[in-house]
């Protein structure tokens, strides 16, 4: 959410004027924002149930962006100026993200499923210290709305901005199964952790992301194992499954064309290698996802796998350490 404060010249001359006149009697200060973040109750069910998390746990759960409209003063035409405040989820110190957007819900039933999801499931997986400042449920949420279908533009079930996670599929909720929201579930926490563990765990990453770079032989225009096409005509960087760069996906936003070669059995004639963050979450999932050895009876015969492993062992060090964190 945005703030802007604008001071006028006006306003100046009235804060000196007012500093002068203290003794006259107790200042009074107009157009102060109030909290645009206070969550209150009515006997609408959801609201209501917006509003118990708000007041249990101090956390915002919105179903709208706009959060409220406030009368400020008449203009020099006689127009009224309103002041409408709205979530940004997308905005940040340094820069905005224009790449992904959003269509909100307006089923009622649905929103409240999405209330009550996030609070039975995700808020139990959390420990305080990763507890969102707001939440913004939505319908649908695009994580590249710049890019057409054909050229990889994809839907999210969950975007972690700087103050606020949006929690996308809303109306699916009623038709998932249990293991689907399980599944949701972890997705939304693995997000959550790993963008804390990105401001607090920042060296333990980079040895996490260390361990597929260092799989990979480096030319001019690739530099780095991430987010790069390999194929089986780059004769001097490619191996034959992303898993041999400790990777669990190709990239989901540019997926590899699967085509297997023919003259090689269990080789594909190319891929995209995930992103940092598509990295790092996938791993964030699976070490919710499995135990030790679970992961290892699920991998544990895939050629690559010692790079799965130390990737994995390193995310389950990350989360034990941010629980234990006080």
């Amino acid at each position: 959410m945005k703030t802007y404060i604008k001071i006028t010249l006006f306003t100046l001359t009235a804060l000196l004027a007012a500093c002068k006149g203290d003794d006259d009697g107790p200042l009074a200060p107009t157009n102060l924002d109030k909290d645009w973040l206070l969550v209150e109750d009515n006997n609408d069910p959801l609201d209501h149930a917006c509003y118990e998390i708000y007041r249990d746990l101090g956390i915002s759960v919105y179903y709208t962006d706009t959060l409220g409209k406030e009368f400020r003063s008449i203009n020099a035409y006689g127009d009224s100026i309103i002041n409408i405040e709205k979530l940004d989820p997308f905005y940040s110190v340094t820069a905005t993200d224009a790449s992904t957007t959003y269509l909100l819900s307006k089923d009622r039933d649905a929103l409240l499923n999405g209330v009550l999801f996030f609070r039975e499931r995700v808020l139990s997986g959390l420990p305080p210290a990763l507890y969102p400042h707001t939440i913004l449920l939505v319908n649908e949420l695009t994580l590249n709305a710049f890019l057409t279908a054909e050229r990889g533009k994809r839907f999210g079930n969950v975007y972690n901005g700087y103050r606020t996670v949006i929690i996308s599929n809303v109306g699916r909720l009623g038709d998932m199964t249990d293991e689907e929201k399980g599944n949701l579930t972890e997705e939304i926490i693995a997000t959550i952790y790993y963008h804390h563990a990105r401001d607090h765990h920042a060296q333990q990453l980079e040895i996490f992301f260390g361990i597929s770079e260092a799989s990979w032989t480096p030319q001019a225009l690739f530099p780095s194992a991430y987010y790069t096409m390999v194929s089986s005509g780059m004769a001097a960087t490619y191996k034959p499954h992303w898993h041999q760069y400790g990777f669990l996906i190709s990239s989901p936003s540019m997926p590899g064309q699967l085509s297997p070669n023919l003259s090689v059995p269990g080789e594909y004639t190319r891929y995209y290698t995930p992103t940092r963050d598509e990295d790092a979450i996938q791993f964030f999932i699976a070490a919710f996802h499995y135990t030790a050895e679970e992961f290892e009876a699920e991998y544990g015969s895939v050629t690559g796998y010692d790079l799965l492993r130390a990737k994995y062992d390193l995310i389950r060090e990350i989360i034990n350490t941010i629980k234990n964190t006080r």
